[in-house]
C-alpha cells in the first residue's frame, strides 16, 4: 500500500472543479471555495477533503487534465480512504454524480417581449 495523502477541492453537478494537495492550499482559498459553494446551491457545490493513495491520485489527475471532471469525481468517491465535507453537505456529496446534470437556461415570455435578444443564448427554452 502506498502513502495516503490529503487532497482538497470544489465539486459540483458537473464533477470536480479543482483538485490540489492539501499542503499547497491556503485556508483563505478553502474559505473562498466554501463561499462559492454556499452561493451556488443550485449546482450542489461541495468543498471536499479526501485522503488518497498515490495510484488513485495519478489516475484522478489524468481524468481531470482530460476534462473528464465527473469521472474524476466518481473516482475520488470510490478511492478515498477518508472523506470530509462541510457539515450538512454529506448527502449532496454522495448524490452529485448519480443524477445527470443538464444546464438549461429559461426565460419568461414577459422578459422576451421586453428584450427579444434575451432569447439568443444557446440551449434557452421559452417558458
Amino acid at each position: 500500500m502506498s502513502r495516503i495523502e490529503p487532497y482538497v477541492g470544489l465539486a459540483d453537478d458537473l464533477g470536480i472543479e479543482s483538485f490540489f494537495h492539501a499542503d499547497v492550499v491556503s485556508p483563505t482559498q478553502i474559505n473562498f471555495w466554501v463561499l462559492r459553494a454556499r452561493f451556488n446551491p443550485h449546482r450542489n457545490a461541495v468543498v471536499y477533503r479526501v485522503w488518497l493513495e498515490k495510484e488513485a491520485v495519478d489516475y484522478i489527475r489524468t481524468l481531470f487534465e482530460s476534462d473528464r471532471y465527473l469521472d474524476a469525481l466518481v473516482e475520488i468517491q470510490e478511492k478515498a480512504v477518508l472523506t470530509e465535507v462541510e457539515k450538512g453537505k454529506e448527502e449532496v456529496w454522495t448524490q452529485i454524480p448519480k443524477v445527470p446534470y443538464k444546464r438549461q437556461w429559461t426565460v419568461s415570455r414577459a422578459l422576451l417581449e421586453k428584450d427579444p435578444r434575451q432569447g439568443t443564448l444557446p440551449g434557452m427554452e421559452i417558458v
